[in-house]
């Protein structure tokens, strides 16, 4: 059977797209600082154009390249897997959690200029992100973190996912599929708040639809994914943006394009990578930023705003992720553990 390519090419040309679709859910949240009634046409120009893009179909995009990276992880070493995941994803989550709890337990409730009112939650709610409980038990204090529990319940499946004949898989995906088409109808609503599980139950196709993109890979499946998702976003779009059905498509062609072609392009790599090693963290950090830096100090630049995020986004790379990733890898781990490629 063909495997996907899987060059440092493929990984830059994916993390480059991280960033960009971190950025697409930056802008619609950047919609915090702005007046409740403000009419859409005299808001900013790059807000409009951002909003445009889609936050749902940026969401819809992260689970696709998260499928697609790590059915490659787990079947590159599964030996370590869950500790891979776990350095990746604990230690920005808790600096995320404990900065914006610091800060609404310092000068909550916070309400920004757009009328969003922040306040100190339960220390359940606190602890919910860390055990994906958010959007089974509890809601998201930390907006974007309800669809960080969506994926973790996926990297929690993933070895039986990997197990799964293609058949099976094929029907996952079907059955997802009919309950995003079915959402209105089932009074499920909008995807942050949801509970029991149903947000990763009606996302899975796009996560699952990339992982099998892995195992079996072909141009035919790739634009199957595609009409899918073009199909979905046209039946369901309950975060709007008019070109969001262009950027789930502009995802599945990166993804489709840099794994099946081959190609080693003249890229910045490093440069691509970086990008999107501080997509992760920008993803959690910017509304901590925009509540408190909005809110409590008053900044009602949405540039500014945005490069504090990224500042901050840079230290937790630096300073926080990277050095807990040094140590673990340089524990005694056993080979597969320490050569393996975490994506």
């Amino acid at each position: 059977m063909r495997k996907p390519n899987t060059s440092s090419s493929t990984w830059a040309a994916l993390a480059a797209l991280r960033f960009f679709l971190a950025l697409i859910i930056v802008n619609a949240h950047i919609g915090m600082i702005y007046p409740i009634g403000m009419s859409f046409f005299d808001l900013p120009d790059l807000y409009r154009f951002g909003r445009r893009l889609g936050p749902l179909a940026a969401i819809i995009g992260f689970l696709a390249i998260s499928g697609f990276s790590i059915a490659h992880s787990y079947s590159v070493a599964p030996t370590g897997f869950y500790l891979r995941r776990a350095v990746r994803i604990f230690p920005t989550l808790g600096f995320a959690i404990a900065l914006y709890a610091a800060g609404l337990l310092a000068w909550g409730p916070i309400q920004t200029t757009g009328g969003v009112l922040a306040g100190m939650p339960p220390i359940p709610d606190l602890i919910a992100p860390f055990l994906a409980l958010n959007g089974i038990t509890h809601g998201s204090f930390l907006g974007p973190t309800w669809s960080l529990a969506v994926e973790m319940l996926f990297y929690v499946l993933t070895p039986l996912i990997a197990l799964m004949p293609r058949p099976a898989l094929l029907a996952a995906i079907a059955a997802s599929a009919t309950l995003y088409w079915f959402n209105e109808a089932l009074g499920i609503g909008t995807f942050p708040g949801n509970f029991y599980g149903l947000s990763a139950a009606s996302l899975f196709w796009a996560w699952g639809g990339a992982f099998y993109f892995y195992r079996f890979p072909s141009w035919l499946a790739m634009v199957g994914f595609s009409l899918l998702g073009v199909t979905l976003l046209t039946r369901l779009n309950l975060e709007g943006g008019v070109w969001s059905r262009q950027v789930f498509v502009l995802t599945v062609v990166v993804i489709a394009a840099s794994s099946l072609s081959r190609w080693r392009a003249r890229l910045p790599e490093r440069f691509m990578m970086y990008l999107g090693d501080l997509s992760y963290p920008l993803f959690l950090l910017h509304v901590p930023v925009i509540v408190i830096g909005n809110g409590k100090f008053g900044i009602e630049s949405a540039s500014l705003l945005i490069l504090i995020a990224l500042g901050l986004s840079s230290f937790c790379l630096h300073f926080i992720e990277r050095p807990i990733a040094a140590a673990v890898r340089s524990a005694p781990l056993d080979r597969a553990r320490r050569h393996a490629t975490v994506q």
